[in-house]
């Protein structure tokens, strides 16, 4: 993860390829949902996870 100006640049392998998303400094209602939506493009369906017991 790095910082410039307040906003944060956050990186991760996903797999064979790295993922990388910007969390604006300037927290909003849009933030939350950019970095949701973000996030959502990298997820990875849990079809072949084991159950967890609910």
């Amino acid at each position: 993860m790095t910082r410039r100006d307040g906003d944060l640049l956050v990186e991760g392998w996903v797999g064979r390829r790295v993922a990388a998303i910007i969390v604006r400094r300037d927290p909003s209602e849009t933030a939350a949902r950019t970095v949701w939506d973000k996030l959502n493009e990298v997820a990875v369906d849990d079809v072949c996870a084991p159950s967890l017991p609910v």
